[in-house]
């Protein structure tokens, strides 16, 4: 059989010098492409355009969004209304709602920009719900207090308030 390495030299070190030499070489192309790689990667990936799946995504989120409400019930209303006593409250929830999004009509402006308008539904989720969607929950009007609170020195607002909700 004949040698063709010189002398001293292994096949194991051609090999290893070989790849050694095409990794280098590899770096030094990647280093010197560097921003372009890295701008084809980004236009190609991340630009909102159809047919990509950026596009895909942002248009109809694949991820599902959950909502979670939370409520305090006040469980003495009766006693607060009348004898103004202190409130004795109780927390309701989670009630949960699965959300979905799309985005239609959408305009292609010549800027490079994309004018949609959304469209939301969501759908009561009783699985992950500490109860059904019937639940009684006595609470208190927050903007009416806040008027309410507002008017107290003001006789105009006090009579407009009162007019507004007699009319009710």
């Amino acid at each position: 059989m004949k040698r063709f390495l010189p002398a001293g030299v292994t096949t194991k070190k051609v090999v290893f010098f070989s790849s050694a030499f095409v990794q280098v070489a590899l770096a030094a192309i990647t280093l010197a492409f560097t921003w372009d790689i890295y701008q084809g990667i980004l236009e190609s990936q991340l630009r909102v355009s159809e047919g990509t799946e950026a596009y895909k995504a942002w248009k109809e989120t694949p991820i599902p969004v959950f909502t979670s409400f939370y409520f305090f019930s006040i469980i003495n209303p009766k006693d607060f209304l009348e004898n103004h006593a202190k409130p004795i409250l109780e927390e309701k929830g989670p009630y949960v709602f699965r959300e979905k999004e799309e985005k239609v009509d959408l305009v292609w402006n010549a800027n490079h920009t994309v004018s949609y308008k959304r469209r939301k539904f969501w759908w009561f989720e009783p699985s992950m719900s500490s109860g059904p969607l019937t639940d009684t929950v006595m609470t208190l009007n927050l903007p009416l207090v806040g008027a309410a609170d507002a008017a107290k020195d003001d006789f105009l607002m006090q009579w407009a308030m009162t007019d507004v909700f007699m009319t009710m």
